[in-house]
C-alpha cells in the first residue's frame, strides 16, 4: 500500500508542468512515507489537513481558531441536549455555523462528510481522525476542555450553547505550550493572577442573592481573558515540587489571595451559590 501510494504520487507529479510543481505538505509527505493515520486517510480519498506551521499567520489564523471554537462549542452543547450523541443533523448545522463564522473550509467539509449517510464506519473514523489533525494538531484547540465545559454547565439546553459561546474566547480551550517559561515570566504571571484573584474576591464578597450572583458572573467574564494568559504558568507551577527561592514573594502573595478566594468559595458553596448556575460555572474557569 505504501509503495503504490508513493508511485501514484510520483506519477501525478511527473505529469505536471514545471511551473505547477509544489512541494508536498507535511501530512501528504507523511502519507507517502507510510506514516499513520495520514496514510489511511489519504488512501481513503479524504483530504489531509495542513500542519500547524502551514496555517495562515496573524489575525487570519486567530479568526479561524475562534470560528472553530464557536462551532465546536455549539456542537458539544447540542450533543449534551441530545443524550450525548452527535447526530447527523448536528454535524450539518455545525457545518453551516462554521462557514458563517469563517472557519477553515476543510473543517466545514469534514462536518458535511460526517453529516452524510454514505460513509462506512471506517470512513467516518478516518474523517474524524483527519478533523482531529486539523482542530487539535494544527489549530491547537483543546476539544476535551470544550466537552468538560459543556459537562459543567447547569443551564437548560437553549441557554447552554448561547452562554458557552458568550465566553471570552482568547486562550479558552486552547492547548498549553510545553516549552518551559523563564523565571521572569513566571513572576509576571503570578502578579497578574494575584491581581485577577483580588478582583474575583471583590466580586464574590458582594454576592448575597441570585441577582447579585448572576451580575457578578457577568462582570467576572471580563477578567477571564487576563486569567487565561497565565495558563502555562499555572501548569508549570503545578508540576514543581517545593517553593523555589526566586519569585517567592510573588508566589506568597498569589497563595494568600488564592486562600482568601477559597474561603469565599466555601461559604458560597454552603449557600448553594445562591442558586446561580452562571456564577458557579464562571468560578470554575478561575481554578
Amino acid at each position: 500500500m505504501t509503495m503504490r501510494l508513493a508511485l501514484a504520487c510520483a506519477a501525478s507529479l511527473a505529469l505536471l508542468p514545471l511551473a505547477a510543481w509544489e512541494l508536498p505538505r507535511q501530512h501528504e509527505l507523511a502519507a507517502v512515507y507510510g506514516q499513520q493515520p495520514m496514510l489511511s486517510i489519504a488512501s481513503a480519498g479524504i483530504p489531509l489537513p495542513p500542519a500547524r506551521q502551514e496555517l495562515p499567520g496573524g489575525a487570519a489564523q486567530g479568526r479561524q481558531r475562534q470560528a472553530l471554537k464557536l462551532a465546536l462549542i455549539y456542537q458539544a452543547a447540542r450533543a449534551k441536549a441530545e443524550h450525548y450523541r452527535v447526530t447527523r443533523a448536528n454535524y450539518q448545522t455545525t457545518a453551516v455555523l462554521a462557514r458563517q463564522h469563517g472557519a477553515p473550509e476543510l473543517f466545514v467539509r469534514y462536518q458535511e462528510m460526517l453529516a452524510s449517510d454514505t460513509l462506512s464506519r471506517r470512513e467516518e473514523y478516518l474523517v474524524s481522525q483527519a478533523q482531529t489533525l486539523l482542530v487539535q494538531g494544527a489549530y491547537g484547540i483543546d476539544t476535551l476542555q470544550i466537552r468538560l465545559l459543556s459537562e459543567a454547565m447547569q443551564l437548560p439546553a437553549p441557554a447552554h450553547g448561547a452562554y458557552l459561546q458568550k465566553l471570552p474566547q482568547g486562550g479558552l480551550c486552547e492547548e498549553i505550550p510545553q516549552q518551559p517559561l523563564s523565571e521572569e515570566q513566571i513572576v509576571a504571571d503570578l502578579q497578574t493572577m494575584t491581581l485577577v484573584l483580588r478582583g474575583l474576591e471583590k466580586e464574590l464578597q458582594g454576592v448575597s442573592s441570585r441577582s447579585t450572583a448572576d451580575a457578578a458572573a457577568e462582570r467576572l467574564l471580563e477578567l477571564l481573558p487576563l486569567w487565561n494568559t497565565c495558563r502555562q504558568t499555572r501548569e508549570q507551577l503545578a508540576g514543581q515540587s517545593g517553593n523555589p527561592l526566586a519569585g517567592r514573594l510573588s508566589r506568597q502573595m498569589f497563595e494568600t489571595a488564592h486562600a482568601s478566594v477559597g474561603r469565599l468559595r466555601k461559604q458560597l458553596d454552603e449557600q448553594d451559590w445562591h442558586h446561580s448556575p452562571s456564577l458557579r460555572f464562571v468560578d470554575e474557569l478561575f481554578h
